[in-house]
């Protein structure tokens, strides 16, 4: 007995339709290989790639390699932190675990990156502009180097301007011992005061401006550069 025409058509639909799938997927996994080959490759050459696809790299975002060292990184702090540990405490590890790897490997961005952003959740500031000045050395055309100099800048012109009760309203999740005379004594070594980090923290704003910029971060750039220049003396506030 033959097929009803209908059945015929709809199997032929369905076989054309398992042989797209199939070619679908074939092009995927052909396409993520070729993406991952590219990640693994050395910055250099996925800097290259990125800016002849006009799409630099989104700010606070890790990629490829550099995933995988923060993976592993944050891998060995949950093995050794232990289950309920203090939260500050579980920081300051990860922040010590990373200057073991940045001594070990002093050239890799991606340590820099990583403690830059680890030490400010403990306040540990010097080190956290330290490690961003680094980033800037090593990677000066990843916009991410110096839009993190230009945070950790905000972030100091921030803390020394508000007293201890706005602090602990504002920073809740720092150290106790985080005070603003903490602060003032952090201005004095680093030799700035509030209106200079905020002066530095608009310069690097507007290089990561220069540098290149993801599409999809211009709104959040934009907003931390009105925040900043706020902060500003009156004759640069006027400035773009």
């Amino acid at each position: 007995m033959s097929m009803n025409p209908s059945w015929q058509q709809h199997e032929r639909w369905l076989q054309e339709r398992q042989r797209s799938v199939a070619q679908q997927r074939k092009r995927n996994h052909w396409n993520a290989g070729v993406r991952d080959s590219l990640m693994m490759a050395p910055p250099a050459v996925v800097d290259v790639f990125r800016r002849l696809a006009g799409r630099p790299p989104r700010l606070g975002k890790l990629y490829g390699y550099e995933k995988g060292l923060a993976r592993a990184v944050n891998h060995e702090v949950e093995a050794s932190a232990g289950y309920g540990a203090d939260p500050i405490m579980v920081w300051r590890h990860k922040s010590s675990i990373l200057r073991e790897r940045i001594q070990a490997n002093p050239e890799e961005w991606a340590y820099h990156y990583l403690l830059a952003f680890t030490a400010l959740e403990v306040a540990e500031l010097e080190d956290s502009l330290a490690a961003a000045t680094r980033m800037q050395e090593l990677r000066p055309a990843d916009p991410r180097s110096p839009h993190s100099l230009g945070t950790i800048y905000a972030f100091i012109a921030t803390v020394a301007t508000v007293n201890d009760d706005e602090l602990y309203n504002l920073l809740l999740n720092l150290p106790g011992s985080f005070t603003t005379d903490v602060c003032a004594r952090l201005l004095d070594t680093l030799g700035l005061t509030a209106e200079s980090a905020a002066i530095e923290a608009h310069r690097w704003f507007k290089c990561t401006l220069d540098v290149g910029l993801h599409p999809q971060d211009r709104p959040t750039l934009d907003w931390n550069l009105a925040t900043v220049r706020s902060w500003l003396p009156e004759e640069l506030q006027t400035e773009k």
